[in-house]
């Protein structure tokens, strides 16, 4: 974990090794300098606005980003800040700590592509399957009575409605509903 410090002008006030590997710059660089001497400008200047943010309203702030990391990697990284208060409860700092989560953004993109494919996999097979069935108890339908019948129709009937259902599973789980949406559950 990357561990930081900044002053309310958003100068570096201390910063511990994880901070060093993070930024691929020794803290003897970095204190009492802003982010603006080592950073990409589109990213000091973002963080210096949420230092601001987290100054005046006093809150914490978590939120992730895409870092360069000195191995010429980028690296996803899990960064919370939140205002250091003095005595008299007027904010002096802003801490922060960042986390690498590179390695999880991963395994959850691998797991939701993953979902989709067997998502889809099952619709297909739904989808695949319900004409076959359809014929079938069409043509059973038409049949004289033969030994074993209903049974076959009761056996094609509960295929059909697990057909269904499957094809129901795979619309609910690609079900969209944003923050604004109503939808009638």
């Amino acid at each position: 974990q990357g561990i930081y410090l900044k002053d309310v002008h958003g100068r570096y006030i201390l910063v511990n090794r994880g901070f060093e590997n993070h930024v691929g710059v020794d803290a003897e660089d970095v204190v009492g300098k802003t982010g603006f001497d080592f950073f990409p400008e589109e990213h000091a200047r973002h963080s210096t606005e949420d230092d601001q943010i987290v100054l005046r309203m006093r809150r914490s702030k978590v939120m992730d980003m895409t870092l360069p990391f000195p191995d010429g990697v980028e690296h996803t990284v899990l960064v919370t800040k939140f205002p250091v208060l003095g005595a008299d409860g007027v904010p002096v700092a802003v801490g922060g700590v960042s986390v690498d989560i590179t390695d999880r953004k991963r395994a959850e993109e691998a797991l939701q592509a993953s979902e989709e494919k067997h998502r889809q996999f099952a619709a297909d097979v739904a989808h695949e399957l319900r004409t076959p069935l359809a014929v079938m108890r069409s043509n059973l339908d038409n049949i004289e009575a033969i030994e074993g019948a209903d049974s076959l129709r009761q056996d094609i009937d509960a295929m059909t409605r697990m057909v269904e259902q499957l094809l129901t599973a795979t619309r609910l789980e690609i079900l969209d509903i944003g923050p604004a949406d109503e939808a009638d559950l």
